[in-house]
């Protein structure tokens, strides 16, 4: 009886694991997907609007209603290329975002308010582009990899049940 209750819980345990790790890529291709939207809109708060950018950043913050890099660097305090940096570090792991997708992230600090609008709307397009480019290869990175990580982790189980018994 202890034999089956133990085999039960190795194998829930490992076939909870593949879930997990299959629905991390899966997060990271919504939140760079949305990421992406919310870029699309600071553009274009940035190109139709005369606001400076930290009424810029509140406003996709609302518009988006997603709790990611925007609403954290909305609530920070100080110089935006700092805040947005802060974000960006602080955000990685929560949305599952890899550091490739971060240094992406990253350039765009470097002309959020430190140049003309033309360049900042310049520099989200260039950024949006690149992220998108990302969120295709995340969403290539499930469809390969997301079945085989939930299968591993039911075939995991059942291997330490075999060496085990």
């Amino acid at each position: 009886m202890i034999k089956v209750i133990g085999s039960v819980l190795i194998i829930f345990a490992t076939t909870l694991y593949g879930v997990r790790r299959a629905s991390k890529l899966s997060k990271r291709h919504k939140t760079l997907e949305k990421t992406g939207l919310c870029l699309q809109v600071m553009e274009n708060e940035i190109s139709y609007t005369n606001c400076c950018i930290d009424d810029v950043l509140n406003s996709v913050s609302q518009i988006c209603e997603f709790d990611g890099i925007f609403n954290t660097c909305a609530k920070m305090k100080g110089f935006v290329r700092e805040r947005w940096r802060r974000s960006v570090v602080e955000d990685k792991v929560r949305l599952c975002l890899n550091n490739s997708d971060c240094e992406i992230l990253l350039m765009l600090s470097e002309s959020l308010g430190m140049v003309s609008r033309e360049e900042q709307i310049k520099s989200i397009i260039h950024v949006r582009n690149l992220i998108e480019q990302s969120q295709k290869e995340a969403w290539e990175e499930y469809m390969r990899e997301g079945k085989l990580l939930r299968g591993l982790g039911v075939g995991a189980g059942l291997f330490i049940i075999i060496l085990l018994i």
